[in-house]
């Protein structure tokens, strides 16, 4: 059996689609699956209506030792408390849960974003190595831990610090795990920087309970940066690293961690693999890809879909439509990996066979597709299906500033359910746009968000700053353009 394991800290609304979908391929492949979001176990510790209130009282207690008056934030806790949960202030007994605030009806979702930060700095009183906080404005979590993401020395030397939130939240568990499931194999997905400290950490505490136990660090983050990795310390932590998508790595690992154990001196028959063999880092080659057409819809089923901060039927659930960029070509993206311009998607019918899958085992009416850009053309099949079929779906995609988004595309689009969509302009001059090789101008971004708006999509728009040779009067210009179209109502958010 292998263990999938997602690491704290991102986002605990929903699951994040990267281990649900290694799942469903590995099922099929008829290798058992478990898997933990230690991310959710995370966050259902931290966020105890227990936990909350003694932040709340050590934030205080600190504050008068220091003599100090509470800062604006600190003064305004009690009243946030009451007025998003309606129980009183944190210091009575009435509990405090955190989900209230994702289930209000009544608060928009910024508030519930910058009630849920507020919350963080609660349950970071008493730390002072590590800090969860929110970025208000776009609503990602973000995680500062000891040391840098990305310098291999400081994750080696932080990965065994004792009492870092990662131990404290997660040990029981993952003890217990190892003990009722007796994994063969570990696989821990790390898919932003902030999580991988974390998953080292994780990877650590697994080598202290059971160190026969063979672990693979894979994901995004692995794939992006760490593929040119030289400090062979790295592996007295983790057995493995997978570059590019894992579904044919775990399966062939899987195959040769039953058949030959895992030894000191290694020769692992699987492309797309790191590992350290008598002192040498070895390259099996890589990133791998994965076609398309022989993934499966993302195994949800696997997880406590209930215990997210999102229920599953009044939040967006993640699907992906297709692997990569059909333009991998921006000066700035890392296009030259695999990931990104090896561009790829299933056959129309059964992405959206599996999509309809995905809905009836989740029963979620509102979906994020995850494409890094998806095609027009896929977009079109997808609504019509939907408009056929009579499916009562919201949903909302990362698209390209592309001449196919016509306005008669867009209200199909709208039709079917699209209330918003994602796209990266950014900057509003044409020199840079060159630069770029953003393959637009903008012109054509004038036309493609007024397209946008006339349907009744909303537009959120990606800006860059300081792309090289942009003077500052270029910048000013572009972001003074930004505003009038938010003022206009073209742009909802930026």
């Amino acid at each position: 059996m292998i263990l999938l394991i997602y690491p704290p800290f991102a986002m605990p609304d929903k699951p994040y689609i990267g281990l649900p979908t290694l799942a469903a391929k590995l099922l099929h492949d008829h290798i058992p699956v478990t898997l933990w979001d230690a991310n959710l176990s995370c966050f259902q510790q931290l966020l105890a209506p227990e936990a909350v209130a003694r932040g709340f009282n050590e934030s205080k207690a600190r504050l008068r030792q220091l003599d100090k008056q509470p800062t604006l934030e600190l003064s305004e806790l009690t009243e946030y408390f009451s007025r998003a949960v309606g129980m009183g202030t944190v210091e009575t007994d009435g509990v405090l849960e955190i989900r209230d605030l994702f289930s209000d009806p009544q608060l928009p979702n910024r508030e519930r974003l910058t009630l849920f930060g507020r919350y963080l700095m609660l349950v970071n009183a008493s730390n002072f190595r590590e800090h969860l906080g929110m970025t208000d404005n776009t609503g990602y979590l973000r995680y500062n831990g000891p040391g840098s993401p990305f310098s291999t020395s400081d994750l080696i030397r932080c990965a065994k610090i004792p009492d870092s939130l990662t131990r404290q939240t997660c040990h029981g568990e993952l003890k217990t795990l190892l003990k009722t499931k007796g994994p063969d194999m570990i696989g821990i997905s790390v898919t932003f920087p902030d999580q991988i400290l974390p998953a080292l950490i994780l990877a650590s505490m697994v080598k202290e309970m059971e160190p026969g136990i063979p672990v693979v660090l894979g994901g995004a983050f692995v794939t992006i940066h760490m593929g040119n990795l030289t400090n062979t310390d790295l592996f007295s932590l983790v057995d493995y690293l997978a570059l590019g998508d894992g579904e044919d790595i775990l399966s062939g690992l899987y195959a040769h961690v039953k058949d030959k154990g895992r030894t000191s001196d290694d020769v692992v028959p699987v492309k797309g693999l790191m590992y350290c063999n008598n002192e040498k880092i070895v390259h099996t080659g890589g990133p791998r890809v994965f076609p398309m057409s022989d993934s499966k819809a993302p195994a949800y089923g696997l997880l406590p879909l209930d215990e997210y901060l999102i229920p599953p039927k009044t939040g967006a659930m993640l699907f992906r439509l297709s692997r990569g960029c059909y333009w991998a070509k921006c000066a700035f993206c890392n296009s030259c990996s695999p990931v990104i311009n090896a561009y790829d998607r299933q056959a129309l019918e059964t992405v959206y066979e599996q999509l309809m899958q995905t809905l009836d085992v989740t029963g979620c009416r509102i979906v994020h597709f995850t494409d890094d850009a998806a095609d027009p053309e896929m977009l079109c099949y997808l609504a019509g299906r939907l408009i056929k079929e009579g499916r009562d779906l919201n949903w909302t995609v990362n698209v390209r500033v592309d001449t196919r988004f016509t306005l008669e595309t867009l209200l199909l689009l709208r039709k079917a359910g699209c209330f918003s969509l994602f796209l990266g302009v950014e900057t509003c001059n044409d020199r840079v746009l060159t630069l770029m090789n953003k393959g637009t101008n903008t012109r054509i971004i004038d036309q493609v968000l007024s397209n946008i708006s006339w349907s009744g999509i909303s537009a959120n728009i990606y800006m860059i700053v300081g792309f090289p040779t942009e003077t500052q009067i270029e910048a000013r210009e572009s972001f003074e353009t930004v505003q009038h179209w938010m003022k206009e109502g073209l742009v909802h958010q930026v």
